[in-house]
């Protein structure tokens, strides 16, 4: 992979990290400060589209730079994997019919994707290590 390749591609996993933890404190931080000050509800209030604009902008993002690494490709698969499981358990949280349930599969699946793109990360971040051949 080109040296600016692997700035665009670890960049986009910092953008997914920061995404997803951004996420998680919606999710889970954002509840305790409403429970604990209600009067800040109608200034933290955000519309119900909300949340499908975030999941469509991490599922393009997240496929993007998981499937596009190259490095470590025989170790992708837990990377994808956990990847794809966040995406999927985010997408249903949209499609839950409690709060608490949308709030537990989103966090969980956001959670998920940033272990994703750290994992990725740090994959990149390896040296290559040099295969010595035996004479």
């Amino acid at each position: 992979m080109r040296a600016r390749s692997r700035g665009v591609a670890a960049a986009m996993d910092g953008a997914g990290v920061t995404l997803s933890t951004a996420c998680l404190i919606h999710c889970l931080v954002l509840p305790v400060i409403l429970a604990i000050l209600p009067s800040w509800s109608t200034a933290l209030s955000l519309p119900e589209e909300f949340h499908l604009v975030m999941v469509l902008i991490a599922v393009p993002l997240t496929s993007y730079v998981l499937l596009k690494s190259r490095h470590g490709a025989g170790r992708a698969g837990p990377r994808l994997a956990l990847g794809f499981a966040g995406l999927g358990l985010m997408i249903s949280g949209l499609l839950a019919h409690t709060v608490a349930l949308e709030t537990g599969l989103t966090a969980f699946g956001a959670a998920l994707v940033a272990g994703a793109h750290v994992l990725n990360w740090r994959s990149r971040a390896r040296p290559c290590r040099a295969v010595e051949v035996p004479d």
